[in-house]
């Protein structure tokens, strides 16, 4: 992380070339998108979250690039549960390859059916089922029945465990990562304005991702019993909970290495060789 004066330089010189060579290729009331000699730039004013949805869920910019592509997966990645050794939902006898198209009868997900198996069949939905303590492998088309309950401290995600068969209910830190990348698969459809905007809203009137968390675990409504607005606005809500605290992360990290820099905090001979590395004297 550069320090601040470093990075208000860095700024500086994105506006010059905004200014100087910068042709504007999409504008919006409070976003404007920049070519300039040194890419393409994004001016931020107060953006609201439906502004902002737009460009990220909907059809105003183009579909993910793969350099975008690769930035989104390592974002939504952070945090997915590393599949145990030798992981495979074929071996618990609920998942039977190829594909059966009558698990997914009547399923508003059938057409996504190939990609969640996928999914499902490599990633547990969380790193361990409180009844059997094995990962909590997914039956992929019990996915529609996935549910967000109040657990009295955070929102639980309520869920089937493949393996022992129990209804269970999880942390949604624990399931959020895996929650995201299935949200994406059924959601990735869905660009227009007419299901982007109205899902963005909800997040705004329910002053944020924890409000809107509240209101659909009081609801009781399963992933397949929701619109598909509301589903999009439920990964708008985790996605923007998950990558703030990355975030908040990287920016405590670099935080703390600010702080061996100017040597500011308690000298420790554990520490010295760390502060001689990054700050060299």
């Amino acid at each position: 992380m550069l320090p601040l004066e470093d990075r208000w330089e860095a700024l500086e010189s994105l506006e010059r070339a905004v200014r100087d060579a910068g042709a504007s290729l999409l504008r919006t009331r409070h976003l404007d998108l920049v070519r300039t000699p040194a890419g393409e730039v994004i001016r931020v004013g107060r953006a609201p979250r439906p502004e902002l949805a737009g460009w990220r869920y909907g059809e105003a910019l183009p579909p993910i690039v793969p350099r975008g592509l690769r930035a989104w997966l390592r974002r939504v990645l952070h945090g997915v549960p590393t599949a145990p050794h030798g992981y495979d939902t074929s071996e618990i006898g609920i998942i039977n390859y190829p594909f059966e198209s009558s698990r997914w009868f009547a399923s508003p997900f059938l057409e996504e059916a190939p990609a969640l198996t996928a999914l499902f069949g490599q990633v547990p939905l969380s790193p361990s089922c409180p009844s059997c303590d094995e990962a909590l492998a997914l039956a992929p088309w019990s996915f529609q029945h996935l549910r967000l309950i109040e657990t009295g401290q955070e929102a639980g995600v309520e869920a089937t465990c493949g393996s022992c068969r129990t209804d269970v209910v999880v942390p949604l830190t624990h399931a959020r990562p895996v929650l995201r990348l299935g949200l994406f698969l059924v959601n990735h459809p869905l660009r227009s304005a007419e299901v982007v905007e109205p899902a963005a809203m909800a997040v705004e009137r329910a002053d944020g991702p924890e409000g809107l968390l509240r209101r659909i675990a009081t609801s009781q409504q399963s992933l397949g019993e929701a619109g598909a607005s509301a589903r999009l606005s439920l990964q708008m809500a985790l996605d923007e909970m998950a990558e703030a605290e990355l975030l908040e992360t990287e920016w405590r990290e670099a935080e703390e290495l600010a702080g061996i820099m100017d040597g500011e905090l308690t000298p420790s001979p554990p520490l010295d060789p760390l502060r001689r590395r990054v700050a060299p004297e």
